[in-house]
């Protein structure tokens, strides 16, 4: 009995300083850290919708009316919360997009400016850009930009104004389209963005 209290002593000291050992070890990292980016994912993809409109390259879940003229809603931060927990409908549309786009011309491609329809979305849909205009009817002002069709999936970056503007900042609505199968309007979502055009 006095003797094998040495030996697992000894077997124990000869484990901890073999290959063996740092290989077990360098497995349970490899496995703690695949579990941790799997819980990154989970809740990264479980709170996507909580956060706040405003900040820019984010989504946001929009409503546009289910029936009716086809008309949208104007989104905005001051109101977007109460479009989060609307029940789907076939208008249902998750835009994510920038609310501040840099341009160094007009007819420069943006910096950091996009539009991506996202791949949960049953609809394909276009933009089109306007400069907000409050004394207008629906403040849609002049049409500065107008995109191709996006598909469900895709995302529209570096591309120009189409029509000039001075360098200077720029409250705009960015109006998402929605079509049909066969490219009809359906209905139209709204959300106000701020274009800075530097020269």
């Amino acid at each position: 009995m006095s003797d094998a209290k040495p030996d697992t002593k000894a077997k124990k000291e000869k484990y901890f300083g073999s290959v063996k050992f740092f290989k077990n070890m360098i497995t349970i990292f490899i496995i703690l850290l695949i579990a941790g980016l799997i819980a990154v994912v989970v809740y990264l993809w479980y709170n996507q919708n909580s956060v706040p409109i405003g900040d820019g390259n984010q989504l946001v879940i929009l409503e546009g009316p289910p029936d009716g003229d086809g008309r949208g809603i104007l989104v905005t931060p001051e109101n977007v919360d109460s479009f989060l927990n609307e029940v789907p409908t076939d208008t249902h549309v998750t835009v994510s997009l920038s609310f501040e786009w840099d341009f160094d011309t007009w007819d420069s491609p943006t910096a950091n400016g996009f539009v991506a329809n996202d791949e949960e979305n049953s609809r394909v849909f276009y933009v089109d850009i306007h400069l907000l205009d409050p004394a207008a009817e629906e403040e849609l002002g002049e049409l500065i930009y107008s995109s191709p069709y996006i598909p469900i999936g895709a995302r529209l970056a570096n591309f120009a104004l189409d029509k000039e503007l001075a360098a200077g900042n720029y409250e705009v609505i960015i109006v998402h389209k929605l079509v049909d199968d066969e490219f009809n309007f359906i209905t139209d979502t709204r959300v106000v963005s701020n274009f800075r055009i530097h020269n």
